[in-house]
């Protein structure tokens, strides 16, 4: 089967799959068997029907019919914000930290300047 972010696809024999993201799997006609690695039940699907599938995970699909081939839609969900969100957040962390520690500098150079004084007066 094709991955791309959004595929329409026929089989017209049984495939093994690894879905490279999350996303649905949606049959477009005809009815399916779909078969998840680690799971003990066959899933039987027909037209209109859909299956969400994990990212990285196995499956094996075919026509429930033999000699009947069956459409499939795959749509891949769009990366999900909290990864860009997490660049964001590192990257503001970054920025965070280098303000704080800038602070915490020019906090210290003010208390030694401040200490110095006190020493000269004694």
């Amino acid at each position: 089967m094709q991955t791309q972010a959004s595929q329409a696809m026929t089989l017209r024999q049984a495939q093994a799959w690894r879905a490279p993201r999350a996303g649905d799997l949606k049959v477009l006609q005809g009815e399916v068997w779909i078969t998840r690695a680690g799971d003990l039940s066959d899933h039987v699907l027909q037209a209109g029907e859909t299956l969400h599938v994990q990212r990285g995970e196995q499956l094996s699909a075919g026509p429930w019919e033999a000699g009947k081939p069956v459409q499939l839609a795959w749509q891949a969900q769009p990366a999900l914000p909290f990864a860009r969100l997490r660049e964001e957040t590192g990257r503001g962390v970054a920025a965070g930290a280098r303000f704080l520690a800038g602070g915490l500098l020019a906090l210290a150079r003010s208390a030694e300047a401040s200490a110095s004084r006190a020493h000269g007066s004694i």
